[in-house]
C-alpha cells in the first residue's frame, strides 16, 4: 500500500479494530480517506468491503483511490452510483 499514515490516523484505525463500529469526524484534509484505505485493505483478505459515499462525485474519487493507492483493478473494485 502506497500510503504513510500519520499517528492520529493510526490510533483511530487501531480504536476502529478494537471497537468495531465508529464515526470518524476530522476536518476535510486530514485523512479519514487513508484510515478508510487502511480498514479496505486488511478486510478484503476476509471477504467483500462496502465503501458508501453521499455523493456521486466522493464515491468517484475513492473509487479510484481505492484502484490508486491499494492497487486494486477493476476485477477487483466496483464503481456503483444512483
Amino acid at each position: 500500500m502506497n500510503l504513510t499514515p500519520r499517528a492520529y490516523q493510526l490510533a483511530i484505525y487501531n480504536s476502529i479494530l478494537q471497537y468495531g463500529s465508529t464515526l470518524v469526524i476530522l476536518p476535510t484534509g486530514l485523512g479519514k480517506t487513508a484510515i478508510g484505505l487502511m480498514l479496505i485493505r486488511d478486510k478484503m483478505k476476509e471477504g467483500k468491503c462496502l465503501f458508501l459515499t453521499p455523493t456521486k462525485p466522493l464515491a468517484k474519487q475513492h473509487f479510484e483511490s481505492v484502484k490508486n493507492i491499494l492497487g486494486l483493478d477493476e476485477t477487483n473494485v466496483t464503481l456503483v452510483t444512483g
